[in-house]
């Protein structure tokens, strides 16, 4: 994996090839809020597949893992198909244990997709709002106690917590108790031990093409957001048909007729195909991660 040394957000120093990430000790203890308060600034790492800068920290009683991005692709894909942050250590027993959010069902769809009225037109702050509101759990797998469906904001447990900023980055906080993942029990050589770290971004469904137009290529504008008979949220300029079918590119939006296809992808600033197809890719971040030590 490629990772590069970030001196600002948006300026890269020198690329560097890890094969291991070492932990930061933790000074203030992190709270999941999708804020960045108590970390250090900048990230040491970026991983140019999933498109996320991410640190990893920890003090005495929990790890600690954060994501940035500010690609809107990688926002889709996540709010649509969801992420998945899997921990797999060894010690005097094998620990394996993963984070998924949203909360997906059997079909790979978000349990609580974002609710929309036909005809409604919404921007992307709203829609990641809105997102936010009815996303309040995490899929919980493989931790001493706390497992299945939990509140994000729980405190005492494993928890996490998904924001964006006023300039639409992304920031995803993760806290594992040291409990939770090796038990009551654990000692000072399974701390020492690797932990492998694994981030999917999974892809989302490649939507069907229809004879009556292109919705496929229309599912995702300039703004980051998708088309709503794709389970997402409609273009703020209305783009759709609410009479149509899915080759119409849309059931909100502006009335049209019926086969008409979406010219929404002729327009300059539409990303293009190969950037679309970045959506039905799952993306895949794996590095192995040495805990700190107090100093």
């Amino acid at each position: 994996m490629r990772k590069v040394f970030l001196i600002s957000v948006f300026m890269v120093a020198a690329a560097t090839v890890y094969g291991q990430v070492s932990a930061k000790w933790q000074a203030v203890p992190v709270k999941a809020d999708g804020k960045t308060n108590e970390w250090a600034r900048p990230f040491d790492y970026y991983d140019n597949v999933t498109k996320m800068m991410f640190a990893v920290t920890n003090d005495d009683k929990n790890i600690y893992l954060c994501f940035e991005s500010i690609e809107p692709t990688t926002h889709l894909k996540m709010m649509q198909a969801g992420i998945t942050v899997t921990l797999n250590a060894k010690g005097k027993t094998k620990h394996r244990a993963s984070i998924s959010y949203p909360v997906m069902d059997k079909k790979g769809k978000p349990v609580t997709p974002v609710g929309m009225v036909p005809g409604q037109q919404i921007d992307r702050a709203q829609a990641q709002a809105l997102f936010l509101i009815t996303n309040k759990t995490i899929q919980a797998e493989g931790f001493t106690t706390k497992n299945g469906v939990l509140d994000m904001h729980d405190s005492l447990s494993v928890n996490a917590g998904l924001r964006w900023d006023s300039t639409n980055k992304m920031v995803y906080e993760i806290v594992i108790p040291y409990t939770e993942f090796y038990g009551a029990g654990y000692t000072a050589d399974e701390l020492s031990k690797d932990i492998a770290l694994t981030v999917e971004v999974n892809a989302m469904e490649r939507p069907n093409y229809s004879p009556g137009g292109k919705a496929g290529d229309d599912m995702v504008n300039t703004n980051g957001l998708s088309n709503s008979n794709y389970g997402g949220m409609t273009s703020p300029n209305g783009v759709g048909n609410p009479g149509g079918t899915m080759g119409q590119g849309g059931i909100m939006g502006q009335p049209g007729a019926v086969g008409q296809p979406n010219t929404q992808m002729n327009r300059p600033d539409y990303p293009a195909p190969m950037e679309r197809n970045v959506l039905y890719e799952k993306s895949t971040l794996k590095e192995k991660v040495t805990l700190a030590k107090k100093k």
